[in-house]
């Protein structure tokens, strides 16, 4: 329908006009600093403004199976050879589709923010109207106006919330809050996916070490199986002793398959963490040397230094604090009811029959000062108030308690770091003591003076101290990532979302 205003109207048209483009334009915001939003996954033929009728509006798109691997398509990272912990950790933060949400959460948080501060604005809304009366009763009709005719309106209100008992104020702190406990949750999912990353690199290292361990165990055993054969044929040793050498040697194979099993499952938990496309082969993932000497000398905090970290950084805490304080404004919000709500409204517009012509004597303007409260509801906003008391102390006692979990997870990474230490001191000991009596007992051996049980256990020793001294070196390190993310040691090297 064309209305056709007339000089009179003609303000309240380019008004109109002006607002009604914002409202239509794609991507166009009235807040400084916002962006058009991009129609993404787009259907084949199918332009931004979308099908006809759609202009200004993104066209709905649901992920299809065919466009999942999309998802995974991101900006290439080139893969140090060899790759470090460091790497890992970087890479993963640079490219885990977990952070992306997040930051999609944090940008609804922010979003969030500019709608609760609309809040403080008036609202202007527009009302046109043309009404066809097909027939009309003669009690309701104007003097000398037929049953058959059309009546036409247009109008230009305001309305501005002056006063809501301090809702609308609580409401803008809650989304203020909402996008703290948004970046909170954020830097929390990159502390966890350090500890991850970093666990699942431990694992790889200690799958190859041992490899080395499997790998030597059946070198030495194939070395003495060939020099037994050849006594056996010379006729100075039984076939016990090749048959013995042949199962340590297919026990040795054994642990070395099941140790490149190890290491390939940990490269997949690790490529996954890091957000690596599908194609980056695990053969051609090389891992940084086990080297743990910086961390044996390394000095550790005392505890409450550490206890204290803990809790002014944690990011869990901070989401924590953030429920509390939102189900404090949720306390405040509620107690609104019980205050008066002051509307300031006014309208502008013209009504006339039978013409959309309007003139001055169509005009009509109105201004008004509102006040509505309610004085009884049978006690329900009382109950509200209680209601949100009682949640606002829910959520502080669940802070109290993940406040002792904090605690308690600091005290254990610290128990664990200095049992660790004392572990690799011990290990490494006992591996050059094994070494040493492994070597002892072959010279006796080949010398005729030890038996061959003797030797297998030696040879048995060896291999199991080098197991445990690989084993307390990798836990050395995963106490001190354990000890870090109790304690979010590594904030300083979070990515800023």
């Amino acid at each position: 329908m064309i209305l056709v205003v007339t000089r009179t109207l003609c303000p309240l048209a380019l008004i109109l006009l002006v607002i009604s483009g914002c409202r239509l334009l794609p991507g166009s915001s009235l807040e400084h600093g916002s962006s058009s939003s991009e129609v993404v996954g787009k259907p084949p033929g199918v332009s931004a403004a979308g099908a006809p009728g759609t202009a200004g509006r993104e066209a709905p798109h649901s992920v299809r199976r065919d466009d999942t691997t999309e998802l995974l398509e991101t900006a290439p990272i080139p893969v140090p050879q060899p790759l470090t912990q460091d790497d890992a950790v970087r890479i993963a933060l640079a490219r885990s589709p977990n952070l992306l949400a997040g930051t999609a959460r944090i940008r609804a948080a922010e979003a969030r923010i500019s709608q609760a501060r609309a809040g403080y604005l008036p609202a202007v809304d527009l009302n046109a109207e043309a009404t066809r009366h097909l027939k009309t009763p003669g009690v309701f009709r104007w003097p000398g106006l037929d049953s058959r005719y059309e009546s036409y309106a247009a109008a230009l209100s305001a309305s501005w919330l002056i006063f809501d008992g301090f809702a609308r104020e609580a409401q803008y702190v809650t989304s203020l809050s909402g996008q703290i406990e948004a970046v909170a949750a954020y830097h929390d999912m990159q502390r966890l996916l350090t500890q991850a990353v970093n666990i699942a690199f431990n694992n790889a290292l200690l799958a190859r070490e041992e490899i080395t361990i499997a790998e030597a165990d059946a070198s030495f055993n194939d070395q003495l199986l060939t020099e037994t054969r050849l006594k056996l044929e010379a006729g100075s040793a039984a076939r016990s002793e090749v048959l013995n050498f042949e199962i340590r040697l297919n026990s040795a194979k054994s642990q070395l398959i099941s140790a490149r099993s190890q290491l390939q499952v940990a490269k997949a938990v690790l490529v996954e963490l890091m957000g690596l496309p599908e194609q980056v082969a695990l053969e051609e993932l090389v891992l940084a040397p086990l080297d743990v000497q910086g961390e044996e000398r390394v000095e550790i905090p005392d505890e409450p230094h550490l206890l204290r970290h803990a809790v002014l950084n944690r990011p869990d805490l901070e989401m924590l604090r953030q429920v509390v304080e939102r189900a404090s404004l949720d306390e405040a919000q509620s107690r609104s009811a019980f205050y008066p709500s002051l509307f300031l409204l006014g309208s502008y517009g013209a009504q006339r029959i039978d013409n959309p012509r309007f003139s001055e004597d169509d005009v009509s303007a109105q201004a008004s000062l509102n006040l509505a409260w309610n004085l009884f509801n049978g006690s329900a906003d009382t109950a509200a108030v209680r209601t949100a008391k009682a949640v606002t102390d829910q959520r502080r006692r669940e802070l109290s308690a993940q406040l002792l979990v904090v605690l308690s997870e600091v005290r254990q990474a610290l128990a664990q770091l200095t049992n660790a230490r004392e572990q690799l001191r011990l290990q490494t000991t006992s591996y050059h003591l094994t070494s040493e009596a492994r070597d002892l007992v072959l010279k006796e051996y080949q010398a005729g003076q030890a038996s061959l049980v003797r030797l297998n256990e030696a040879q048995r020793d060896l291999v199991e101290a080098q197991g445990h001294l690989s084993l307390s070196k990798i836990q050395l390190r995963g106490a001190w990532i354990n000890l870090r993310t109790a304690t979010a040691l590594d904030r300083d090297h979070w990515r800023s979302p």
